[in-house]
């Protein structure tokens, strides 16, 4: 969780680009920590090349079942198809599901892009 605003602050840091980070959750096991800061990484780098917006506000919160990524921008760029030198939405939606997560990525309800994780949380014995 820590690293997710790391990421955040130093993809955004001298850009022009104000970024907010929310994290309420602990620590993730390593596995899912690791895909929820590569794809936030991802995400803003995507808005950083494709986008014209000038705030991007990710949002990072553990629910007793599962972990919920949001990354909202306020461009008007529609979301990148795979970008050269990315993992771009395709891997970032593979990562997800690899750990039976669910990833969506589009144009928000205001306008700017949104994206969206959800990885649940890994049962603690088999059923």
């Amino acid at each position: 969780s820590v690293q997710v605003r790391a990421v955040v602050e130093r993809a955004c840091a001298g850009t022009g680009i104000s970024s907010s980070v929310n994290v309420e959750a602990g620590e993730a096991p390593a596995a899912i920590a690791s895909c929820l800061t590569a794809v936030a990484r991802e995400a803003v780098s995507n808005v950083l090349r494709h986008s014209n917006a000038n705030r991007v506000a990710v949002e990072l919160v553990e629910h007793p079942g599962f972990w919920r990524l949001t990354i909202v921008d306020n461009g008007t760029g529609t979301a990148p198809d795979d970008t050269a030198g990315g993992m771009g939405l395709a891997s970032m939606e593979e990562r997800v599901r690899a750990l039976g997560g669910t990833f969506h990525a589009g144009t928000g309800q205001h306008g700017g892009w949104t994206g969206f994780a959800s990885i649940p949380r890994p049962e603690r014995r088999p059923a």
